[in-house]
């Protein structure tokens, strides 16, 4: 092989240029990469001297490249991060590829190894926006809005679930700083949103003494609500804006609703099959999800299966939303009001909230709420519905 042949040694940090018919090497181990020695030495073919540097003795990235060892045997090579690991690749036509999220959690979730619950989106995905349908990269949609205490002081939870005899479980997992989010709406459609966030945060913040933050016993678990001014119209469309991003099928099945929310159209109507419904969230915990069917087959009040057909739900204290349709009962035995009308008061009406709703119940999720949790069959798909959770919410 024609060219300069450069030896050099680590520990001495010296280079010496060795040209072809100069004798044999100054160094008696050149070609040799021992890793447990003092001295590391190597021989390359080329017309020009490596680049590298020996600082304070240590080898550089570039030094260790070329002197990389091969692992014992029955050792594995430690994975890099941020590439694909035995559960991370897929078979196609001979070639391996990168698994996408979701064909890696169904695969997780087929040999018992611990799966993310719902739709999980990051920080720079792509999806449909779900008040205008584009496909683009998606901003973080606060739900409800951070001005009503859902800040940078509330920590979302990731749920993770993994079936062990036969049995799935599911737990939380690590958690993370932010709020309660999901990315779900691009960011023009995000910030025309905003605009109502202040008239929500002022409701939720006249109903917080209203909190019930531990198990309570009140007749009827209804609590009567005191006289607290607000913006129905503006607080309504606050609400179901996010929820649209909670469910971007939404926007496929009802078009002309999301471009009345954006738009800022008045008055607004529901179609007949959607309702929003109202209540008091209590409890410590906040829930976010997309389209969630679930169905109550034991302990019902009327001992028929009660139904709750959610398309897009949160629960944050002190307030419930549910986006449902007329067939859900469940909602119906615990006395959830009806705001669906609010989104025909004009934008900038002023009305008590006390006059709407005399009293509402106070509820929590079916899933958190232990006299109701194992009377529940629930679903939903895990590439359409997130679901988020944030714990330890406080009274402030």
């Amino acid at each position: 092989m024609s060219g300069t042949t450069w030896h050099f040694c680590t520990a001495s940090a010296c280079v010496r240029e060795i040209r072809p018919g100069d004798g044999a090497s100054p160094f008696p181990d050149a070609g040799r990469a021992d890793l447990g020695s003092v001295c590391v030495t190597n021989t390359v073919a080329s017309d020009r001297p490596p680049q590298f540097s020996f600082r304070h003795g240590r080898r550089t990235r570039s030094d260790r490249r070329l002197n990389r060892r091969t692992p014992p045997a029955g050792r594995r090579r430690r994975q890099p991060r941020g590439t694909a690991g035995p559960q991370d690749t897929q078979r196609s036509s001979g070639r391996v590829r990168l698994m996408g999220k979701g064909a890696r959690n169904r695969a997780n979730r087929s040999i018992g190894v611990s799966a993310d619950v719902g739709l999980l989106r990051r920080k720079g995905d792509k999806g449909p926006c779900g008040l205008c349908g584009v496909v683009g990269k998606l901003s973080r949609t606060h739900v409800p809005p951070q001005s009503a205490g859902n800040d940078h002081g509330v920590q979302r939870n990731y749920l993770r679930s993994m079936t062990v005899n036969g049995l799935q479980t599911q737990t939380v997992d690590r958690k993370s700083d932010g709020g309660m989010h999901v990315y779900g709406l691009c960011q023009t459609c995000n910030t025309t949103a905003g605009k109502w966030d202040v008239s929500y945060a002022e409701l939720a913040n006249g109903l917080k003494h209203c909190w019930a933050t531990g198990s309570i016993l009140v007749p009827g678990d209804r609590m009567r609500l005191p006289a607290v001014e607000c913006s129905p119209g503006e607080a309504a469309r606050s609400v179901l804006m996010g929820l649209f991003g909670a469910n971007h099928v939404l926007h496929d099945r009802f078009p002309d609703l999301a471009a009345g929310l954006l738009a800022g159209t008045e008055p607004l109507a529901l179609p007949r099959e959607l309702r929003l419904r109202l209540a008091l969230a209590r409890g410590t915990v906040g829930r976010l999800t997309g389209a969630l069917h679930s169905m109550k087959v034991a302990d019902t009040k009327s001992g028929v299966i009660e139904y709750l057909r959610s398309d897009a739900a949160v629960y944050f204290p002190p307030l419930a939303w549910n986006l449902t349709d007329e067939g859900s009962t469940y909602l119906d035995g615990q006395g959830w009001g009806d705001a669906s009308s609010w989104l025909s008061i004009p934008i900038g009406e002023r009305r008590d909230v006390s006059t709407l709703f005399p009293s509402l119940p106070l509820v929590q999720e079916p899933s958190q709420d232990a006299r109701e949790s194992n009377s529940f069959v629930r679903l939903f798909s895990n590439d359409l519905t997130p679901i988020v959770e944030c714990r330890g919410l406080l009274v402030e």
